[in-house]
């Protein structure tokens, strides 16, 4: 059993959490569909990653999922640290699908022969400043970096034998070699992780934002599960007569409320904003109850809002 501990969630980044709101309000154009569908691909691949290293290291360890900092001025972002007794893994997780070759310092697409960017480059630029980062520490401890490829679709060509990656073929032999190995943390193993967690920004980058006005945007109810607006509300339960999922009022109305500040941010959270938001379908009892109980009111008379 593993004893690896995860130190910190990996969240749905926020930029997925904002198409998926947007999807069903909103024609997404084709490039910006793809964009999402990458996004949520790209963190499909990491939780998976997630699973298997707190599956196969069967030793002590600390999993540090997305980790966000700054340094000098510049942000970083790290895919999954593994902290062992004597490294630190750093992995660059890629869920990329195809064929796919390198000719000298470019990654190409075989179908298109279109360049993408540079997986490793990503890595030993986060490498590069999770040393700096880590430089005040003066830890006696090494940062061994790999590109991890997880997807069983994907295929590399060309690649030189040094090449710090791990192919979908090699990811069972090397679980199997971190697995085997003996690793026990210390009280500086866990002041590492709590300096990690010090320097982590929640989603520092700028997120990609679809240009539309409030008018564009449709209003009503959305199903939780397919995103239909083909519910019923009822005295207690929403029922989606489209997939057939049943939520609570209250449960459905909140993601309405949360998709309601992720898409007009510019607009106040009140009783007759989110009330033709959602199109009437709930009443101006439960959106008021569902809001004092989960949002702080802030009183301008007949300005009041929620936040």
């Amino acid at each position: 059993m593993s004893s690896v501990s995860c130190i910190k969630p990996r969240l749905t980044p926020l930029e997925v959490v904002y198409f998926q709101a947007l999807l069903p309000r909103f024609p997404l154009s084709t490039n910006d569909l793809h964009y999402y569908r990458n996004k949520v691909k790209g963190y499909e691949g990491e939780c998976y990653f997630d699973n298997l290293l707190l599956q196969n290291f069967l030793t002590q360890g600390y999993l540090v999922p997305d980790l966000n900092f700054e340094q000098n001025n510049t942000s970083c972002q790290i895919d999954t640290l593994l902290i062992s007794q004597q490294k630190i893994y750093l992995f660059e997780v890629k869920n990329f699908e195809g064929e796919h070759y390198i000719k000298g310092d470019s990654w190409c697409l075989r179908a298109s022969n279109k360049t993408i960017t540079n997986p490793v480059h990503q890595m030993q630029r986060a490498e590069t400043l999770l040393r700096q980062l880590l430089k005040p520490l003066r830890l006696d401890i090494s940062i061994e970096s790999y590109v991890v490829f997880v997807n069983p679709a994907f295929t590399l060509y060309h690649a030189p034998f040094d090449l710090p990656v791990i192919l979908p073929t090699q990811l069972n032999r090397f679980l199997k070699t971190l697995s085997h190995q003996t690793s026990a943390l210390y009280n500086s193993h866990r002041k590492l992780a709590e300096f990690l967690l010090d320097n982590h920004v929640d989603d520092p980058e700028s997120r990609r934002k679809v240009k539309y006005d409030y008018e564009d945007l449709k209003k009503g109810a959305v199903c939780s599960k397919c995103n239909s607006f083909d519910v019923k509300i009822g005295i207690y339960k929403t029922l989606c007569t489209r997939c057939g999922l049943i939520e609570e009022n209250d449960e459905n109305l909140l993601k309405a409320i949360k998709a309601f500040t992720l898409l007009v941010p510019e607009k106040r959270v009140t009783i007759n904003n989110i009330n033709e938001w959602c199109n009437s379908a709930h009443s101006a009892k439960t959106i008021r109850r569902v809001l004092k109980n989960n949002y702080k009111l802030v009183k301008q008379g007949k300005y009041s809002y929620y936040v």
